[in-house]
């Protein structure tokens, strides 16, 4: 009887204390990424895996997903309900969806919002979106002017944008942030301050412990809107410098997603049972570039003045047509990837000129064009000259990369074949970027992700001050043009046009060589369902993201 009693008390503390004795299991997802953020704070946040982060802590009043069929952006409401725009396109009503709240429990209202554009684009808080809501009414700071909203009432407000300007929902994409957390902190201080910011938050996952150097990890908001009982209760950053230990830890279950693995381990990957491989086509190229101006006359007092070597869009095109640009992806990239013609990707199908193809490696016709600009080995050391200069260069890359090492010892081994000579000089990646984007080199190889929506003014407008990515520094008037054009558009079948315009421009004057687009190849768990790998990127939308367990 006692053996009895006890198995039926037994039974009773199992009924109601099911987890004693061993924590009920929670799903998990762990995401492998190779350095540690630097900042968490939406207003700072820079990286792509920080950005990743602080979108899924700060939501937006809108998302945007990727539709592959047209290859373009779609946009719907996410913290807002609805936009009802006004008659002449210059205004928006904005109305939010009721109920969402902090994580201190207080509602989220439109005063967050307006206050969120004012702090954003305050020049004392220097966020990383200062200077961008060009579309805003703003003052001579660049700083958003109060008249620019009207709260309609608790849950809705008003947005005006300035006269002549081309507004879209997209303005309108900016993280909002809590107005009775900040408003208390002095504006030049914010930057300094971010230990002693409490995260108050509004995401479908708040944060649960910032593991310097380690681990972010993030916890599922049960009260958001966007969570369901199937989404994973963490999902978790976890640092993991080395690639190599990445991708063993990838197989063997201790991460459940890696971004940008390299071909040559893509058979291996596809190996295992529990590992998925998925692909985003290019928004991300490589590039041989040739400063269109003088390095030391732009460094010594900003003038501008030809470059000796490559300030000529022949002897640029001579150059595009030197380089084997294809066994590079042939052969390092192994065809996860594409040649490339302009900055313009592919996965843009409207804006992109299928009929404009990447130039062919042809040496041949790379020394005709040199020859007939003057370029000859007038002593027969294999080196071309014109009058007392050599062609002959630095090409710098950062340090580290082994796809830039293979692409410049192909680039030097091609070019000295049409008489050009080159040294390779690898830079620490920190000092290559000051010295890039300060015009001090005079080649190098880097490469870009194109922005979503598209948008080139920055980086290749003529005037340098008002286009800082225009590190080769090119110039041409009829860039000029289209790309202010373009910057006034609205979408349209027209716009598509123009930037194909732009595209028979950079094929024709090569400002530098663009070489490749790369597939960013994602390799997941099979236990994560409903991903969306798309050109916006892997972890996106990731509260959609289930699970088996």
């Amino acid at each position: 009887m006692k053996q009895i009693r006890y198995l039926l008390l037994l039974t009773c503390v199992i009924l109601i204390f099911p987890g004693c004795g061993s924590e009920q299991k929670k799903s998990a997802l762990v995401i492998g990424i190779s350095s540690d953020p630097e900042s968490i704070n939406a207003l700072y946040a820079f990286s792509g895996n920080e950005i990743n982060i602080t979108e899924i802590l700060y939501p937006s009043l809108i998302q945007m997903d990727w539709d592959s069929v047209k290859g373009a952006l779609a946009v719907s409401p996410l913290l807002a309900d609805k936009f009802v725009w006004g008659k002449n396109s210059l205004s928006v009503d904005v109305h939010l969806k009721k109920g969402i709240t902090w994580s201190d429990g207080k509602e989220l209202t439109a005063d967050d919002v307006i206050f969120s554009f004012d702090l954003f684009s305050d020049p004392l808080v220097q966020s990383r979106l200062y200077g961008i809501f060009k579309n805003f009414r703003t003052d001579e700071n660049l700083k958003i002017l109060p008249e620019s909203f009207r709260k309609i009432n608790k849950y809705a407000f008003t947005v005006f944008f300035r006269e002549k300007s081309n507004p879209s929902l997209i303005d309108l994409d900016l993280p909002v942030l809590p107005k009775h957390i900040y408003e208390g902190i002095k504006r030049d201080n914010i930057v300094y301050a971010e230990k002693e910011i409490k995260p108050v938050l509004c995401g479908p996952f708040l944060l649960k412990a910032w593991n310097k150097n380690q681990s972010v990890v993030l916890v599922k908001n049960p009260k958001s809107f966007l969570v369901n009982e199937k989404t994973p209760d963490e999902i978790i950053f976890k640092v993991v410098p080395d690639y190599n230990s990445r991708i063993t830890q990838l197989k063997n279950n201790e991460i459940d997603l890696a971004e940008d693995i390299k071909t040559d381990d893509v058979e291996e990957l596809g190996k295992y049972k529990n590992i998925v491989l998925g692909y985003v086509k290019g928004r991300e190229y490589d590039y041989a570039a040739w400063n269109n101006i003088d390095p030391v006359e732009y460094s010594a007092d900003k003038k501008i003045k030809e470059n000796n070597l490559f300030g000529n869009a022949e002897v640029r095109k001579a150059l595009t047509l030197g380089i084997n640009r294809f066994e590079i992806v042939k052969d390092y990239l192994l065809n996860y990837g594409e040649a490339a013609s302009s900055p313009v990707s592919p996965v843009f199908k409207d804006s992109y000129d299928e009929n404009i193809r990447p130039y062919p490696y042809d040496p041949y016709a790379a020394r005709e064009i040199l020859k007939s600009e003057g370029w000859r080995d007038i002593d027969n050391d294999g080196i071309l000259e014109k009058g007392n200069i050599e062609f002959s260069f630095t090409l710098n890359i950062p340090s580290g990369n082994p796809r830039r090492d293979f692409t410049a010892a192909l680039i030097k081994n091609n070019l000295r074949m049409i008489g050009i000579d080159l040294q390779i000089e690898p830079i620490e990646p920190s000092v290559f970027f000051e010295k890039m984007f300060n015009r001090e080199l005079n080649a190098w190889i880097a490469g870009w992700s194109i922005p979503v929506p598209q948008y080139y003014k920055t980086y290749w407008y003529s005037n340098l001050e008002e286009a800082p990515f225009n590190a080769a520094g090119f110039m041409n008037r009829q860039m000029d043009s289209l790309l202010i054009i373009i910057e006034n558009e609205k979408d349209s079948p027209e716009k598509d046009e123009h930037y194909k315009e732009m595209q028979a421009i950079f094929y024709e004057q090569n400002p530098v060589t663009f070489l490749f687009w790369i597939d960013n190849i994602v390799a997941y768990n099979s236990r994560i369902k409903k991903i969306h790998i798309t050109p916006l990127g892997a972890v996106h939308h990731i509260w959609e993201w289930e699970t088996d367990d």
